[in-house]
């Protein structure tokens, strides 16, 4: 199985199972909370999903992200350099991903907006990743990149220069 095959393999199988980087994957109850006006699917643009090489996985998914947090997700690959991606709106705010995973995340600045960051991190099977949210007006903007070991690069530098092509085209006032 070649190493584009391998994070397929491995993206699908989390899609399907609802759950990546032990986020679980549930219906989003009634009482939904107010999410950012940006839906990572639709609304992220084109160029960047070209430039980069994105094929999006399903489509808009309401999940729960960073813990228990509602969100609206949405998954990327690029089988070319051996990367998922997945970002998702959610109603978490900057300090909670700290709490949520009970791991360190550094403070950082994306496309002129705080941000907390927690990586490189080396999982199972050699993947690397990266978690980053960045704060919005309401919630944040959630972002996790997932690479196969065999294609060289740091995740976190890789995520901060995506995630500031996605910030600089939100909408003002998000």
């Amino acid at each position: 199985m070649t190493s584009g095959s391998a994070v397929i393999a491995a993206v699908l199988s989390l899609s399907a199972c609802g759950a990546v980087d032990g986020e679980t994957s549930t219906s989003a109850t009634s009482s939904q909370p107010v999410l950012a006006d940006f839906g990572p699917c639709d609304d992220m643009s084109p160029d960047i999903v070209e430039r980069r090489g994105l094929e999006m996985l399903g489509g808009y998914r309401s999940e729960n992200v960073i813990g228990g947090e509602p969100g609206r997700v949405c998954r990327y690959l690029n089988s070319t350099d051996g990367y998922a991606l997945l970002i998702a709106t959610t109603a978490a705010e900057l300090g909670y991903p700290e709490i949520a995973y009970k791991e360190t995340f550094e403070p950082v600045r994306i496309g002129g907006r705080d941000a907390v960051q927690n990586g490189p991190q080396t999982g199972s099977s050699d993947v690397y990743k990266c978690r980053l949210l960045v704060d919005m007006a309401v919630g944040g903007l959630w972002f996790l990149f997932t690479r196969h070991s065999v294609h060289p690069g740091d995740p976190c530098a890789d995520l901060a220069e995506i995630a500031t092509e996605v910030v600089i085209t939100l909408p003002p006032g998000s």
